[in-house]
């Protein structure tokens, strides 16, 4: 209420009219009786405050200048007026129903909020102090009221308000977890996502304990972590926790302190990032690759391990690898309790969940098979298969067939990106598998071929030699005193050149042989097949003075037989290919992260670096045969070795003179 209202002795004086007029002269308020009151009043009216003064009528009997200026009026224009014709019509009402009773029983009341109407129609807020003059019988005589002007904090309250509104609406809308609270964790703020995960109202979590959420021992943890945290510096962490469903979730949570004026924490606020579904993806994909390393896995144990990680990401009960014949639709591999989804199994295509992934050409997934068009097929009324989730697979930019994950209880969950980007990566990779397995069948078919080729080749012309190599000793043995020294000398050539062939038969089928004859792999040591190595050369090597000088070798995933052939290939060459100077030769093997670096280097006569690949091929040689002996097939099979197990080989000069030969074999074991 105004002060004019609160100074009027009875409530019915206060006359119920609007105020809309101006008070007829008859009611217009006296001017003060002397002449000190009337200095007193000019003196008032010129300071910078805003007050008035009302007489026992309501009426406004003295306006302070600053008054007149804070509502935009002239004084002629509000003196004889009641106070209550400028206030809201709600002010109006508060001071009335509200204010007066406790201003007539006190004769004074402090700071009460009004809302002014200006001349111009504006809205000013004031705080409204006002004091009461009474008589000798406690009569009001006059009332003096002090107006604060507070309309810009006023403002500024109410945009605050309003912004706050607006942040609040905000922040409940977000996915992420979000609260508020305060050092002893006692929450003050608390969105949607934030009730929904823990299974609580607002009402019921606000002014409760944030620590008390977490398993036993949280508080104490989140107590230490807070005591830890500063203004302006927030904490990001992933933490693990049980869904209400009992279901694994991970959250990334970020922790900030919030400063008050003095700089001190006031509160604190935590956000929380479901992460579950990339964590998940993040788990399938470090588990594929695990899969995909494997050495002792046939296809078909990769395929099943693959299914059983797609049940295990989706939380399903049937996954199914088909296969795509036309109109047909095979089973090749499963993992499901149901009978009817067993390998080998045919139905129709078009009474499939997967004839719909087909025409859609890309993963699908459905939450509620039977609100869908796919619950009108034969598949969902004779399996009720409720939930689904499948992506076509491609071999070689061919269509195969489809890997689908289902259940007959609906998902606890809606499928995401997350999961269509995951289903789409394990098609992938079955596609690529596939592909690998057909060529790699061919590739065996092939090699088959070949090795069956080469022992046959080998058989058929060796026979012939030995017959030519008997003949000629038969020749040498009874027409010995009968032949002349040219026909001595022919009969050496023709025994060397089947000598020399049968030779080169023999590398060639050991050069067939290198790439697909062979032990499985196992972790062997290299120190000692290097041991065995320079063994079976003791004699050459003694023979040549060589000095073997070597580091420290690793244990390697390989075929001990033929890093055997392929170190004593190397070592065997340096000695071939010796200089004037006393040979020397270095075996060494360094890490390289994904796999072992050998060095086999000597002082040799080197090879140039325009023949580093040449050296490499069959039957190249750099020599004569006069000058060096070999068939130049060496090399070519230390190459076919190192390529078997997925490495690559290559020379290089040696630092000061000769070669360097390099091979690499991965860590496979």
């Amino acid at each position: 209420m105004s002060y004019a209202e609160s100074s009027v002795s009875r409530v019915p004086a206060l006359d119920p009219r609007d105020g809309s007029g101006p008070v007829p002269a008859s009611a217009t308020p006296a001017p003060p009786q002397t002449d000190a009151m009337a200095n007193d009043w000019r003196l008032l009216q010129k300071t910078p405050a805003i007050f008035h003064s009302i007489d026992p009528e309501g009426r406004l009997v003295m306006v302070s200048d600053r008054w007149l200026e804070f509502l935009g009026y002239r004084r002629e224009e509000v003196i004889g007026r009641r106070s209550s014709d400028f206030l809201t019509e709600e002010s109006r009402r508060k001071a009335v129903e509200e204010i007066l009773p406790a201003f007539m029983a006190t004769g004074r009341s402090d700071n009460i909020a009004y809302e002014f109407v200006t001349k111009d129609g504006g809205i000013r807020n004031v705080l409204l102090s006002a004091t009461a003059e009474t008589d000798a019988e406690g009569r009001i005589l006059c009332s003096l009221a002090v107006l604060t002007d507070v309309t810009d904090q006023v403002r500024a309250e109410q945009a605050l308000a309003k912004s706050k509104a607006r942040l609040r609406t905000i922040l409940q809308d977000q996915s992420e977890l979000i609260c508020r609270y305060q050092p002893d964790t006692t929450l003050t703020f608390v969105n949607e996502a934030f009730c929904r995960h823990f299974g609580k109202p607002e009402e019921l979590l606000l002014g409760t304990a944030f620590a008390d959420l977490f398993p036993e021992g949280g508080r104490d943890a989140l107590l230490s972590h807070i005591s830890r945290l500063y203004p302006g510096q927030p904490v990001t962490y992933e933490q693990q926790s049980l869904t209400l469903d009992g279901q694994l979730a991970w959250h990334e949570w970020t922790d900030r302190a919030i400063a008050g004026p003095d700089d001190g924490i006031i509160e604190y606020q935590s956000v929380a990032r479901d992460i579950t579904r990339s964590r998940r993806q993040q788990l399938a994909l470090r588990r594929l690759l695990e899969i995909t390393a494997s050495q002792h896995q046939t296809l078909a144990e990769k395929v099943d391990e693959v299914i059983l990680l797609g049940l295990d990401h989706f939380g399903l009960e049937n996954g199914v690898v088909s296969e795509i014949r036309g109109a047909t639709y095979v089973v090749r591999h499963a993992v499901s309790p149901i009978e009817a989804i067993s390998p080998g199994v045919t139905l129709a295509l078009a009474d499939t969940y997967c004839a719909h992934t087909l025409e859609q050409g890309r993963p699908v997934a459905f939450d509620h098979v039977g609100s869908s068009a796919l619950g009108q097929t034969d598949c969902y009324r004779q399996l009720r298969l409720e939930t689904y989730i499948a992506a076509p697979i491609m071999v070689g930019g061919e269509l195969f067939g489809t890997l689908n994950f289902s259940a007959r209880q609906l998902t606890a969950r809606s499928f995401g990106s997350e999961d269509l980007e995951t289903i789409a990566l394990l098609a992938q990779w079955l596609g690529l598998q596939i592909l690998n397995g057909q060529k790699q069948a061919e590739l065996e078919r092939s090699n088959s071929d070949l090795e069956q080729f080469a022992s046959v080749a080998s058989h058929d012309l060796q026979e012939p030699l030995r017959t030519i190599g008997s003949f000629c000793e038969l020749l040498d043995q009874r027409y010995a005193d009968k032949l002349d020294d040219d026909a001595e000398e022919f009969i050496g050539f023709i025994v060397d050149g089947a000598r020399r062939m049968q030779g080169l038969i023999d590398d060639l089928l050991s050069y067939a042989r290198a790439g697909t004859k062979g032990r499985d792999f196992e972790m062997v040591d290299s120190d000692a097949i290097l041991d065995q190595a320079l063994q079976n050369l003791k004699a050459a090597l003694d023979r040549n003075e060589a000095v073997v000088e070597r580091g420290p070798l690793p244990k390697v995933c390989a075929d001990e037989v033929q890093v055997l052939q392929l170190l004593q290939n190397l070592i065997g060459n340096a000695v071939k290919f010796r200089a004037e100077d006393p040979l020397r030769i270095t075996v060494t093997a360094e890490d390289q992260g994904g796999a072992w670096r050998f060095a086999v280097t000597d002082n040799g006569i080197g090879i140039e670096p325009r023949f580093a690949k040449r050296v490499f091929l069959v039957f190249q040689r750099l020599h004569t045969r006069e000058a060096i002996e070999g068939s130049g097939i060496g090399l070519s099979i230390c190459k076919k070795i190192v390529e078997r197990h997925g490495g690559r080989i290559w020379v290089e000069p040696a630092p000061e003179r000769g070669s360097r030969f390099l091979f690499t074999l991965p860590k496979l074991g």
